[in-house]
């Protein structure tokens, strides 16, 4: 049975060669594809940014 296919584009990014590294090492030994390691990731980062912008706007009134 295959998988559904998710709403997504590609991105193509450049990234150095540590993070990288450690990157590949987590995702080997847990098994978690690169791509849900760095989408997981950035929605974490996001969301931080999302909490902080809200604080922001709730002490600039």
């Amino acid at each position: 049975m295959s998988r559904a296919k998710k709403d997504g584009k590609f991105l193509n990014c450049y990234i150095d060669k540590s993070i990288l590294d450690k990157l590949e090492e987590y995702c080997d030994v847990t098994s978690v594809p690169k791509t849900s390691v760095v989408e997981k990731a950035l929605q974490q980062y996001l969301m931080q940014f999302e909490v902080l912008m809200k604080k922001n706007d709730q002490t600039a009134v």
